[in-house]
């Protein structure tokens, strides 16, 4: 069995009792979050420091899963009640949402 070393930790949110549903590596050595507050968090792997905590904006309610693409800058999360939304790490925004199941779509 292989046994890894801490080399870091940080409570990232800044809510109280929140715990990390996923995190995923994204590009520029940082990690993409999700958390049972419905945050969806951007940090440096490097140092964990929680002065250099991200926070987008426009996460859908109840998320359930997140997705790293288009080589780690762009992540993709996802609610409860369906909502998608897309992020581009690039510009720190959210560059789309839709519904699943439906042909609704937003692109900005």
């Amino acid at each position: 069995m292989q046994a890894y070393q801490q080399l870091g930790s940080c409570a990232p949110s800044s809510r109280e009792d929140v715990y990390v549903f996923a995190i995923a590596p994204v590009t520029n050595r940082g990690l993409a979050a999700i958390t049972s507050a419905d945050e969806l968090l951007l940090l440096d792997r490097g140092s964990l420091a929680q002065s250099n905590v991200g926070r987008l904006q426009g996460a859908p309610v109840g998320l359930t899963s997140l997705v790293v693409a288009d080589q780690g800058t762009a992540v993709i999360c996802a609610g409860g009640d369906g909502a998608v939304a897309v992020f581009d790490l690039r510009s720190g925004s959210r560059a789309a949402q839709f519904k699943s199941g439906m042909c609704d779509c937003h692109v900005y």
